[in-house]
């Protein structure tokens, strides 16, 4: 059993409302230390960045430790919303992991070629994904060490 140790907030950017549900679900099933925050489009993407440290009259936008970019979406794709956040020298230290039913190589390529930290295929069931998410939440929160607002899983026996 793992359990994160302090309170992570992952970006998602996701535009199918049942996809981003089970995202939600698998995270929730085993990492209730991770925050979910859901952007629709690259544009409210980029609009969320923009805020980070500011105050609202609502709330506090607070820098995500991580981003889960899908790469089909409107108005502004994951690959045009990836590029733009390894340009900005104030988010380019994010890790950005694409999340996408899209596995052609040419896409895979251009995704790290534009900068990201992984690339993953989205699982087609529900148990596949709930393995993936665990794997994805120990190696990024257990092994990898994050810049600024980092978070620590530590793993028990």
């Amino acid at each position: 059993m793992s359990s994160i140790t302090q309170q992570t907030l992952i970006l998602v950017a996701e535009d199918r409302n049942s996809e981003y549900r089970l995202l939600e679900l698998a995270f929730a099933e085993g990492y209730p230390q991770i925050t979910l925050q859901r952007v629709h489009n690259g544009v409210e993407l980029m609009a969320y960045l923009s805020q980070c440290g500011a105050s609202t009259a609502i709330q506090q936008v607070s820098r995500p430790d991580m981003i889960l970019l899908d790469v089909n979406m409107p108005s502004k794709n994951g690959l045009e919303a990836l590029a733009e956040i390894k340009a900005n020298p104030h988010w380019r230290g994010i890790p950005v992991i694409m999340m996408t039913t899209c596995s052609r190589p040419s896409t895979v390529q251009e995704a790290y070629d534009l900068g990201a930290s992984a690339y993953i295929v989205k699982p087609l069931s529900f148990d596949e994904l709930e393995r993936a998410v665990k794997t994805f939440a120990e190696y990024w929160f257990g092994i990898v060490r994050l810049p600024s607002g980092e978070a620590t899983l530590s793993v028990e026996n």
